[in-house]
Order: structure tokens, then C-alpha cells, then sequence
């Protein structure tokens, strides 16, 4: 299968992760990220967060989705990655639930 060239670039991309997530950690848990298809069949990168509770609510879900979205975009051009970034969120709460019903 062929994979996007941008791949090879993961090191720097978990460091650029990393350095943002240290970044918003009042806000933000986790940031976990993976190649993909996108709904067109084009290779893109798929950016799952996991933000703190208390960030997900009211006025704080949009200021906080909103900064991470610019500093991911910002990170993955500076690394000059071509492929199109998606990226979802999920609160501490949603996560858990979730691993419950699984479980």
C-alpha cells in the first residue's frame, strides 16, 4: 500500500505534538495523531484530543478546539507536511465512558 512521503517525518511530528500538548496541558490530556485516508481517498493526518473536562465546556470548548487547531497547523507547515490535518475532540469524560461500554 502506498503511504504519503510525509510519513517519514513522524519523529518530528510526535515532537511537534508533544511541544503543543505540553503547550495547552491546563487544557489538554492528550494528543494522539495517525495516518489516513480522508473521505476523497487522500492521504491526510488524523488528530485525535482529548481535552480536560473543564475545557470542554461553554465559551472554553470553542477558545481551546480553536487554539489547537492553529497550533497544529502551524506545526505541520513549519515541517513543511503537505497532507490535509483533521483533527477531533473528545473530553476526559466522553473518553471514559467510552472505554466503559468497551469494557
Amino acid at each position: 500500500m502506498f503511504m504519503p512521503t510525509d510519513v517519514t517525518k513522524q519523529p518530528q511530528i510526535e515532537a511537534a505534538v508533544s511541544d503543543i500538548k505540553n503547550g495547552v496541558s491546563a487544557h489538554v490530556v492528550d494528543i494522539r495523531f495517525e495516518f489516513g485516508k480522508d473521505w476523497a481517498g487522500e492521504w491526510a493526518i488524523f488528530f485525535h484530543v482529548v481535552l480536560r473536562d473543564q475545557a470542554s465546556k461553554g465559551m472554553m470548548l470553542g477558545r481551546v478546539t480553536t487554539e489547537v487547531r492553529r497550533r497544529l497547523a502551524e506545526k505541520l507547515r513549519a515541517l513543511d507536511i503537505r497532507l490535509i490535518g483533521y483533527s477531533d475532540f473528545r473530553s476526559e469524560s466522553e473518553v471514559a465512558e467510552m472505554q466503559r461500554g468497551l469494557g
